[in-house]
């Protein structure tokens, strides 16, 4: 999924952001638009996790 590599940069530009996420505090999950049957939940060390809904 090409569109994680935007969220990353935007990720990566703020501290504020990526302490949130760091914390727990907060979840951001990407669901992919060419196949709603898979998204993308970022971890708490800013990495990526693909998980597949059915």
């Amino acid at each position: 999924m090409g569109s994680l590599g935007g969220v990353d940069q935007v990720i990566s530009r703020h501290l504020l952001i990526q302490k949130i996420f760091r914390n727990g505090w907060g979840v951001l999950v990407c669901v992919d638009p060419d196949n709603p049957n898979f998204s993308y939940i970022l971890n708490r060390d800013l990495t990526w996790k693909k998980t597949i809904f059915n």
